[in-house]
C-alpha cells in the first residue's frame, strides 16, 4: 500500500501501539513511479483519494505506469465531492464526473479553473487502451439516495 499521508498513519499507529499487516509506504500518487518499478502491479486501486492529489490526471498516468500491461487500474470516487467543500487545497479540490458524449460514458475531472476529459486523455495519448466509467450508488448504507460513485 502507498499514499502520500502515509508518515501521519505511521505516526498514529505508533502513538496507539498498534500494528497492521501491511505498512504503507509514503508516496504521493504523482510520484509512484519513483516508489515502484514499472509494470510491479496487477491491480492498481484508489478510493475517494485521487480528489486529494494536485494533479490527478497525473497521477492515473502514474498509475498506469506501475501496473503491469493488461492489468487494471481502479478509480471508485463520490461524484463531484469538491463542489460542497468549495475545491479548497488539500482535501477535495477536484471534482469527478462522467459525461455522455455521442453515446459513450466519459470520465472527467474538474473544478472551477480546470476541466479534463480524461477518456479522450488517456486513449489519445496511448497511456490506456480501454477506459470504462459508470455512476454507480454509494456504498455507504446511510447515503443520501441520490449521492452516486463514480467508478
Amino acid at each position: 500500500a502507498a499514499d502520500g499521508l502515509a508518515r501521519f498513519y505511521l505516526k498514529v499507529l505508533d502513538e496507539n501501539e498498534m500494528e497492521p499487516p501491511y505498512l504503507p509506504v509514503q508516496c504521493p500518487v504523482e510520484e509512484l513511479h519513483l516508489c515502484f518499478p514499472a509494470a510491479h502491479f496487477d491491480v492498481v486501486h484508489i478510493r475517494n483519494a485521487l480528489d486529494h492529489s494536485f494533479d490527478p490526471v497525473l497521477g492515473i498516468e502514474r498509475m498506469l505506469q506501475v501496473t503491469r500491461p493488461g492489468g487494471w487500474v481502479l478509480l471508485r470516487h463520490a461524484r463531484n465531492e469538491g463542489v460542497p467543500g468549495k475545491f479548497r487545497n488539500g482535501l477535495h479540490q477536484w471534482a469527478f464526473d462522467v459525461e455522455d458524449s455521442s453515446g459513450e460514458v466519459h470520465f472527467l475531472i474538474w473544478n472551477p479553473d480546470l476541466r479534463a476529459d480524461v477518456t479522450n486523455h488517456l486513449l489519445s495519448t496511448g497511456h490506456a487502451a480501454e477506459v470504462k466509467t459508470r455512476l454507480l450508488d454509494h456504498p455507504s448504507d446511510d447515503a443520501p439516495e441520490d449521492e452516486k460513485y463514480v467508478w
